[in-house]
């Protein structure tokens, strides 16, 4: 049972963050439904096993289940824009403004709620910038994406001279950087923390 509560626990947290950076960004509806889908039972109970229970063989199959079905019922979601074909495999759709901002909404208010008072922009940057070989994104998405989480190239020298305080970079991101984000590699590496 407890594993439950500290799941709904961690879904009331994490919609109250999301919902805090929808609202900054007038995502006043999106805020307030987003993972809505996390509350039904074909989610609920396979992610409060995944992240809080002993799992099983059953247990994996079911939450790979139960994410997919998240995926595909919150346009928030990157996958949720990706469309296979029979005959010329797979494409990439771009997202619309309003649920690329709530996927940047998404990771920010997973990185609250996962490191509360010790938030960092930059964590989400290095985040985004150490998985983005494995996000697939429609190019004005991932340009958008990038605008969102303010993040500078290489070859930006006006952008770069303009946000000084701006210190993540594609450039620069390594593993030293990821430590000193005080991230916790376990964690950060594993593409399950931001669902």
């Amino acid at each position: 049972m407890t594993k439950y509560l500290k799941y709904l626990y961690y879904i009331i947290r994490h919609k109250y963050f999301v919902g805090i950076e929808c609202w900054k960004r007038g995502l006043f509806y999106r805020g307030i439904f987003h993972d809505i889908s996390k509350l039904l039972p074909g989610e609920f109970i396979p992610y409060a096993k995944w992240f809080y229970g002993e799992t099983n063989k059953r247990d994996i199959i079911n939450y790979d289940i139960a994410w997919l079905k998240h995926q595909h019922r919150n346009p928030h979601h990157w996958q949720y824009w990706m469309l296979q074909n029979d005959n010329d495999g797979m494409h990439t759709l771009q997202m619309p403004n309003k649920y690329a901002i709530e996927m940047v909404c998404d990771w920010l208010g997973a990185e609250k709620s996962i490191n509360g008072r010790q938030f960092s922009l930059d964590n989400t940057r290095i985040w985004y910038l150490f998985h983005k070989n494995n996000i697939t994104l429609h190019p004005t998405t991932r340009a958008q994406v990038r605008k969102l989480l303010k993040i500078i190239f290489p070859y930006s020298k006006a952008a770069a001279d303009k946000q000084e305080n701006i210190k993540i970079t594609e450039k620069n991101v390594n593993e030293e950087n990821i430590e000193k984000a005080n991230i916790n590699e376990g964690v950060y590496s594993n593409a399950d923390t931001y669902r």
